[in-house]
């Protein structure tokens, strides 16, 4: 595992951050609620007890921010994380991108893109952890306590998720400060050429 471990980092002038796409999943609940007050401060929060519904949230983590957001009633099976991945993740990416994600039984990649799996024991090496700790964090806040609300939540602060913030997440899970600062501009010249392609589509399919 060490090993594996070095090898990964030794490889990284090979991997080409601004074309990374690091996927997984985490599971936001209805019954999230701050735990922590404020110093000097009680905290008081209705938290339910026994009826709660966990829903999937899976998404991609990108230098210029979170991508292919996909959320799902329930837990994450093969079959649906392959559906995810086949509608959702795969329009947004580019021919020459390669996705990252852990060596699970539910992970497959999408067809014809390049598919690399972290280094087994090493959730540490995928920066959108530290994304969906933020997400988390926020959601807590939020308390939503119904499925339709929660989604709605998720749907409005993933935007929150900023490219500073994605680079500064790289640069905790190892990856090199002056590739992350290269590739950072490289990842939002990419992302707003591909706003403007679909704009300039949107424009064209509403004059026809």
């Amino acid at each position: 595992m060490k090993a594996a471990r070095e090898a990964w980092f030794e490889g990284q002038p090979d991997l080409g951050l601004a074309r990374l796409v690091f996927l997984d999943e985490t599971w936001p609940s209805t019954d999230m609620a701050r735990t922590c007050p404020p110093r000097g401060k009680r905290l008081r929060s209705s938290v339910p007890h026994g009826h709660w519904k966990t829903t999937t949230f899976v998404a991609g983590l990108r230098l210029s921010g979170l991508a292919a957001p996909f959320v799902l009633d329930g837990p994450i099976i093969r079959d649906a994380f392959q559906t995810s991945v086949e509608r959702v993740l795969v329009p947004e990416l580019a021919p020459d991108d390669t996705v990252v994600t852990d060596n699970l039984g539910s992970h497959t990649g999408p067809a014809g893109a390049r598919l690399l799996f972290l280094p087994p024991g090493s959730p540490d090496f995928n920066p959108i952890e530290m994304a969906f700790s933020k997400l988390k964090a926020l959601l807590r806040k939020a308390a939503e306590r119904t499925v339709e609300g929660l989604w709605a939540a998720i749907g409005r602060l993933i935007d929150t998720i900023t490219p500073d913030e994605c680079a500064n997440f790289c640069a905790a899970a190892g990856y090199e400060p002056d590739q992350i600062e290269n590739a950072l501009a490289k990842s939002i010249a990419r992302r707003n050429k591909r706003i403007g392609c679909e704009r300039a589509s949107s424009c064209l399919m509403s004059q026809q």
